[in-house]
């Protein structure tokens, strides 16, 4: 992957984890760092295409810049690089 293994380890250390992990429930805004709070469907039409409300059903919105998450592609692929982080771990 290219990844500086060792910069994790360090952080491991430093900050004490057993593990690395992706939790929605406890996650923050990529964008301002605020809370990310449960959204309904209902709440978000108009806010993320379409598409995306059909086809997913779990929303996340930011309590401070009002920015979406939902459990798409980036996601799984954060989840299989933090699986691959903590097998080389």
């Amino acid at each position: 992957m290219g990844m500086n293994w060792i910069s994790f380890v360090k952080i491991k250390e430093n900050v004490g984890l057993n593990t690395f992990a992706i939790e929605g429930k406890i996650s923050r805004c990529t964008n301002c760092n605020g809370e990310l709070l449960q959204a309904k469907n209902k709440e978000i039409i108009g806010k993320v295409p379409d598409g995306v409300i059909r086809n997913f059903k779990e929303f996340w919105e930011c309590k401070k810049c009002k920015k979406i998450y939902w459990n798409g592609t980036h996601i799984k692929n954060l989840q299989t690089f933090v699986s691959e982080l903590n097998e080389k771990l």
